[in-house]
């Protein structure tokens, strides 16, 4: 079972002159999912941390699109494979919101803390505009995050269909 919900990400983005996030929110109910950012319009890049915890046997993966649904929407997706090998990986969804592992891997991790019982942190960035077609561009006021976590296993994430 998916689990899929969306947020709306609608804040006017301000230089930042620090590596610290001065925006986060919550992205779930329960508040396991933390997602902060910060905008660096001098570098062009938009550094994010995600602290998810509870994540035994989950997999999760965060959207970014102008339009609020799962289908042509730009994904970061973190799993772990059945030998134990964590994969941190950008994707984009079709029309059909069949998953697909970009070949321009645009996000890049910078910081993973990954123990069991304790909250896995992700600290990763990807430039505002990649001239990426697959990729979203944060230059938009408006953005809408539609994230996902599933316990299904993750064998291979191309084709995989988020609904």
């Amino acid at each position: 079972m998916v689990l899929l919900f969306s947020v709306v990400w609608n804040v006017l983005l301000l230089p930042v002159q620090s590596t610290d996030y001065p925006y986060g929110l919550y992205l779930d109910r329960d508040h396991r999912l933390d997602f902060k950012w910060n905008v660096d319009y001098e570098l062009g890049l938009v550094r994010f941390k995600i602290t998810v915890v509870s994540l035994t046997g989950e997999w999760f993966g965060v959207g970014f699109s102008d339009h609020g649904e799962t289908n042509n929407a730009d994904f970061m997706i973190y799993w772990t494979s059945a030998k134990n090998v964590h994969h941190f990986q950008d994707a984009w969804t079709d029309s059909d919101s069949f998953l697909h592992v970009d070949k321009h891997q645009d996000y890049h991790l910078v910081k993973a803390l990954s123990q069991t019982g304790s909250p896995t942190v992700l600290q990763f960035y990807r430039e505002i505009d990649t001239c990426d077609p697959r990729d979203y561009r944060f230059d938009v006021i408006r953005t809408t995050m539609p994230f996902i976590v599933d316990r299904a296993k993750v064998i291979e994430t191309e084709m995989f269909r988020i609904q």
